[in-house]
């Protein structure tokens, strides 16, 4: 019974003022799961800021071409 009672850890750590036990196998998959998350996250929030750049950029560029579009119609139409 003795020997059962110190290979778990578990009943071991419930069995007086020790330190609770802690899974470290549990404990480093939890945080490995969480930093997994986290750059998840960050990969994903760059690639949103990114595709918000590349739709900026493009509306500006229409933008830019419907001006030129305009202003060569008004040098055309004034006969320049």
């Amino acid at each position: 019974m003795i020997l059962i009672f110190f290979n778990d850890p578990v009943k071991y750590a419930k069995s007086g003022n020790h330190q609770k036990y802690k899974d470290l196998v549990k404990e480093e998959w939890e945080n490995f799961q969480c930093a997994i998350r986290e750059a998840t996250k960050q990969v994903f929030n760059a690639i949103i800021a990114e595709n918000q750049e590349e739709s900026t950029a493009e509306k500006q560029s229409d933008e830019i071409e419907e001006h030129v579009k305009e202003f060569i119609k008004r040098v055309k139409s004034s006969g320049a």
